[in-house]
């Protein structure tokens, strides 16, 4: 099941070349390919998501402990149109009696806050979802094409820098077209895996039996 596979317990990705199969941390490597993204481009289209991202952050910890500052500004903040977002972590708290976890004073628990958004920044959460669509049949027929054309050095899971909308967006290569009789790629795909609708039916499928339970047993715990 789901639970019980070697990504799940360990992480990972799988290379497989023929019937050669390597479990890897992770695929390709950031070999320091940039582009910039232009519109109405021949051969090269973007679709950027910025319904998942945010630039400035207010934390709330454990029992509505907040900032007094209230918010975490992101270095990418434009200030005259701030995208806000509330984070919860319950975790950071101030020890209260008897526990055993938790923060000395409230002034230790506000200063995790403030470090736990910013962990978040540096892991990209205030840089929006992209995906794009290169297509080197097309793109090869334009001026701009010699400036794309580095791409075709480029590896599966190998991670490219696209200039797009002020933003330097880091996206993966996550699937190529490769044509073995020229000896060229048709077309690449740089972003995020999409998720297959079996892949999909299975998680909400897992989620629903964790509700399932969760109730299951609340209900028999205040029966008894």
């Amino acid at each position: 099941d789901e639970d019980n596979t070697f990504i799940s317990r360990w992480g990972g990705e799988l290379d497989i070349h023929k019937y050669n199969v390597k479990m890897l941390t992770k695929l390709g490597t950031d070999r320091g390919v940039t582009i910039e993204y232009k519109k109405n481009l021949t051969g090269f289209e973007g679709t950027i998501d910025y319904s998942t991202y945010y630039t400035r952050c207010m934390p709330q910890g454990y029992d509505g402990l907040f900032l007094d500052e209230k918010y975490v500004d992101s270095e990418n903040i434009n200030i005259n149109h701030p995208i806000i977002k509330v984070i919860e972590f319950p975790d950071i708290k101030v020890k209260q009696n008897d526990d055993s976890d938790g923060y000395a004073t409230e002034e230790e628990a506000k200063q995790a806050l403030r470090k736990a958004v910013k962990e978040l920044y540096k892991q990209g959460a205030d840089i929006p979802a992209a995906n794009y669509e290169v297509n080197f049949i097309e793109l090869s027929s334009t001026e701009e094409y010699k400036n794309y054309s580095i791409l075709e050095s480029i590896w599966l899971g190998d991670t490219v820098t696209v200039k797009h909308d002020n933003f330097n967006i880091k996206s993966r290569c996550v699937h190529y077209s490769f044509d073995p009789i020229v000896k060229r790629y048709n077309s690449i795909s740089l972003g995020e895996a999409s998720t297959g609708i079996i892949e999909q039916n299975n998680q909400v499928k897992d989620e629903i039996n964790k509700v399932i339970d969760s109730t299951k047993s609340e209900f028999e715990t205040a029966l008894d």
